[in-house]
């Protein structure tokens, strides 16, 4: 499974979808699963922290995809979203492997479907990346 309908999409779109994932990510994160955890099994204090980050990247993908356009650093801001998104992923197996027993349904089924869509995206914009 690939998300390579990213390869033939220009630097910009791909930093827009990025960015439109990142603000999903957050909402879900802050007004979703931080007003419930009993039914997540995530405290308040690990869903301030992922919607933090997944707030940075929005930001960090949103301001790319408007300054991009023919900047001789895109490989390098690509790169850059590219690793984020990979420790972002890390962190949430991570997680997952910690908070396993007190973890929800929901809880385990957000932090493993999250990660392995943070991969797909990380795998194909490391690959744009290399690429330009």
């Amino acid at each position: 499974m690939s998300l390579r309908i990213l390869k033939n999409l220009r630097i910009d779109a791909v930093f827009r979808i990025d960015a439109l994932g990142a603000l999903i990510s957050a909402c879900l994160v802050l007004f979703l699963i931080w007003p419930q955890p009993e039914i997540f099994g995530l405290e308040e204090s690990i869903c301030e922290g992922l919607g933090l980050v997944a707030a940075m990247f929005f930001g960090y993908s949103l301001s790319c995809s408007i300054w991009i356009e023919n900047s001789v650093h895109a490989k390098a801001l690509l790169g850059i979203i590219s690793g984020g998104n990979s420790l972002y992923a890390l962190a949430l197996l991570v997680l997952l492997a910690v908070k396993w027993d007190s973890l929800g349904f929901f809880g385990l089924l957000y932090l493993s479907g999250e990660a392995l869509l943070l991969f797909l995206l990380a795998s194909q914009e490391w690959r744009n990346a290399k690429d330009l």
